[in-house]
């Protein structure tokens, strides 16, 4: 059980990075995409604050696309509060990719490899 005065920090600092996240469209992307779709999500992450040291800051991130979303498909828990792994993929074009990566091989890949 948490005092009242500790949940009062820990509520502040919630809607710190809620606000630095600009949460409202985090939120509201992931509602709107579970109200037309049945699910959507968003990702709570840490970055490095600058590139000069080890401080991190915690930021909530929209995903725009619920389909570049996988997750662990033996989760039980209603909330998927137990899933094990998820990956969030984004597509790229093939000249991005190569400059991007330019010691990486293109890999090709078809369904019917499976």
């Amino acid at each position: 059980m948490v005092d009242p005065e500790t949940a009062k920090v820990i509520n502040g600092l919630i809607k710190n990075i809620e606000y630095n996240s600009n949460g409202d469209s985090v939120y509201s992307t992931a509602f709107s995409q579970s109200i037309e779709g049945g699910w959507g999500y968003f990702r709570i992450k840490t970055q490095y604050v600058d590139n000069e040291g080890f401080d991190q800051e915690i930021v909530f991130e929209r995903i725009p696309d619920k389909f570049s979303v996988y997750i662990d498909p033996d989760y039980v828990e209603q909330d998927a509060s137990d899933i094990k792994w998820a990956f969030i993929t984004k597509k790229i074009l093939t000249e991005d990719f190569k400059r991007l990566y330019p010691r990486s091989e293109m890999a090709s890949w078809t369904p019917e490899q499976c």
